[in-house]
């Protein structure tokens, strides 16, 4: 469950321009909050102590794309504005998660989820060492071991292993990793996770785990194009 939000956050986020509507959505919010402040800091309070004792939970609209990216645009739309990088948030994603659920199971609305998940990322950046305030703002846009053939090799390897267990073709995967679309995102992101601590195999099992929930929620008819390209492929080696 929380990989495929992962998943969906990872899809949903927004490529270009923050939504000025989420931004004034969390201040209106905020405002209203201030009404109730004694509930909701409660609430927040409790729900802080939650993930703390590892009891956070998966919040209730985790499987709703839609509900997924209003909720990243808000808090991305607060958190640029307060100089937080997008590299730090994939950093702290999990526990922010669970935030998001534990605020949910005090009572706290969708919307009330949004505002305190978004002052809670802030805090978050505002507290962190100086190194890893450096780390994210100065993270590269691609993994280090791209422009090594071994560090490539060791990545495609430990990628196949993961999704031709579970059934996904080689040429889907190539095309997810060659595609002058995906590309530059993907690399982004193991780039953002390689910043923060990430090795090549925790990498590598970010990408597999990726592809086989992607391959597994396509349409019928895509995933049936994928197949006859392994079976012409296949056909090609034999000499079919």
């Amino acid at each position: 469950m929380i990989f495929l939000f992962l998943l969906a956050l990872l899809l949903a986020w927004p490529t270009a321009g923050l939504s000025i509507v989420a931004f004034i959505a969390i201040a209106i919010t905020r405002s209203y909050l201030q009404a109730r402040a004694r509930m909701h800091f409660a609430n927040e309070t409790r729900a802080s102590r939650a993930v703390a004792a590892g009891n956070g939970r998966i919040p209730s609209w985790a499987g709703d794309r839609g509900e997924i990216e209003v909720f990243i645009k808000t808090i991305q739309a607060h958190a640029s504005r307060k100089g937080v990088p997008q590299v730090f948030l994939w950093g702290v994603l999990r526990p922010l998660i669970e935030y998001a659920g534990a605020m949910e199971n005090e009572g706290a609305s969708f919307v009330e989820q949004q505002v305190a998940v978004a002052d809670k990322l802030v805090e978050l950046w505002e507290n962190a060492p100086s190194d890893v305030k450096r780390a994210a703002i100065t993270a590269p846009k691609r993994p280090s071991w791209v422009g090594d053939k071994a560090g490539q090799w060791d990545f495609s390897v430990a990628v196949l292993k993961t999704t031709r267990r579970h059934g996904v073709p080689d040429v889907f995967v190539g095309a997810m990793l060659n595609h002058p679309e995906t590309r530059p995102y993907i690399d982004a992101r193991l780039a953002e996770m390689e910043a923060l601590g990430a090795s090549l195999d925790t990498q590598a099992s970010f990408f597999a785990d990726m592809s086989v929930a992607l391959w597994h929620e396509m349409p019928d008819e895509d995933r049936n194009r994928f197949l006859a390209l392994k079976a012409r492929e296949q056909g090609n080696k034999w000499g079919g």
